[in-house]
């Protein structure tokens, strides 16, 4: 006897049996031009998607092989769909890939035809693992390439010392580094030609400190040069005599400032009698110190004030015989007055 499964306990029932015996769940029956054909199934599944076809069979009573049928088709359409997601990242990835070398290529053919502005380019955009190194070389390469054409402007206008100078700062890397010594081989006798004209023109002027520089740099250029070796040992000569010369009016000078600038501050005796004497110092470092004697019976008298002759201090004020030795601190660094008054004696006195 054949059996089939109930929808919905899953019990094994008579094929013919409309109730389940287990659950008594009804059990339709189909006729057999009512089972949905495999054929008719794939094409459902082709034309209209998984979905539908699910949704279209859900409230259906199907037997066995139809549904196990109906699995096997979404699952290889989903499987279609995850191959076809595949093929196409794995095409956008070597696509990616390949766009990235032929970067990378472009880049290394400009650094090798001299194109380095264009090879910074190409570089960018390729994530080659040696990308970053060849752009810092191409960046390199053009920097060294504008002192190149630079050095070059000069050297056609006949500039030479700034085309010796551009050219000098070119190194090994650069492809056209041993063109450009050539050039500056070229150009450094006639620097150095041109250099010992000036250095005789100079001397000839009595400019005796320009010639002597000119000879240097006459040297620089071509040190075996032995006009400018002879000519260098004579300046040499003047050129430290001169130097010796410009020393000691320098001394002299420095001299001559400090003792103008110690007269400036001279202490200046502005009254001389009748036993009195006032003075006008400077006074420097907020201190005054002064010391002093008296021998006699009248009376002494030292006192401090300021520029505009306001008193300070008092720093003596005795009759009879004295000695004083006294430091008086000043309200500023400045001019002020001293006032020495002595009667019926003999007296001196200092400050510092």
């Amino acid at each position: 006897m054949s059996l089939k499964i109930c929808p919905s306990c899953g019990s094994e029932i008579p094929e013919n049996s409309k109730f389940c015996l287990e659950c008594g769940e009804k059990i339709e029956v189909f006729k057999n031009d009512e089972i949905p054909e495999d054929d008719n199934i794939e094409s459902k599944v082709e034309d209209n998607g998984i979905s539908e076809i699910i949704e279209d069979y859900t409230e259906k009573e199907c037997n066995l092989d139809f549904r196990t049928k109906l699995c096997t088709l979404v699952s290889n359409k989903i499987n279609l769909i995850m191959v076809s997601i595949l093929i196409i990242i794995c095409i956008l990835s070597g696509t990616y890939v390949i766009n990235s070398s032929i970067n990378y290529s472009k880049g290394i053919k400009s650094i090798k035809n001299g194109n380095y502005e264009e090879a910074v380019n190409y570089l960018e955009k390729s994530k080659n693992s040696k990308a970053e190194e060849n752009i810092e070389l191409a960046m390199d390469l053009a920097e060294l390439d504008e002192k190149y054409k630079e050095g070059m402007k000069f050297y056609k206008n006949k500039d030479y010392e700034s085309a010796y100078e551009s050219l000098s700062l070119l190194n090994t890397s650069y492809p056209k580094y041993n063109e450009s010594q050539k050039i500056i081989e070229e150009i450094k006798p006639i620097l150095a030609q041109e250099y010992l004209t000036k250095a005789k023109d100079s001397y000839s002027k009595n400019y005796y400190l320009e010639a002597y520089d000119f000879i240097q740099k006459s040297l620089t250029y071509d040190s075996n040069q032995n006009e400018a070796k002879e000519l260098k040992e004579l300046y040499n000569k003047k050129y430290t005599e001169i130097l010796n010369e410009k020393a000691e009016e320098k001394r002299k000078a420095e001299k001559e400032a400090a003792e103008l600038e110690r007269q400036k501050y001279e202490p200046q005796k502005i009254v001389d009698s009748n036993g009195k004497q006032i003075w006008k110092i400077y006074i420097s470092n907020g201190k005054f110190h002064f010391t002093g004697t008296y021998e006699g019976s009248g009376n002494f008298i030292a006192k401090l004030s300021d520029s505009n002759q306001d008193l300070v201090e008092v720093i003596v004020n005795e009759i009879g015989d004295y000695v004083a030795d006294k430091t008086v601190s000043v309200p500023y660094d400045g001019w002020y007055y001293l006032e020495i008054y002595g009667t019926d004696g003999k007296w001196t006195y200092n400050w510092n």
